[in-house]
């Protein structure tokens, strides 16, 4: 596992069919675009887009960005309303 790629899912991989199985190309990550995009506020087929987004753009810029990222969201949640 790595800091940044797609969320694994507690899910068999096996189970995802050809489309979804895509996302395996990358390692896991405990932060992505996903989490910084909505997270479970986003459909299935959201995350998908978003994964098949950072296979694509995979790089240690675009990581860095997406950590940048999360921690603006983790400051930005835990101010009060």
């Amino acid at each position: 596992m790595s800091l940044v790629g797609p969320r694994p899912l507690a899910v068999d991989p096996g189970s995802f069919g050809p489309i979804g199985g895509l996302r395996h190309v990358v390692r896991p990550g405990v932060t992505g675009s996903w989490q910084v995009s909505g997270g479970n506020r986003l459909s299935y087929e959201r995350m998908l887009e978003l994964d098949f987004e950072y296979i694509r753009r995979h790089s240690f810029g675009f990581d860095m960005w997406l950590l940048l990222l999360t921690l603006k969201a983790l400051v930005d949640s835990s101010r009060p309303s």
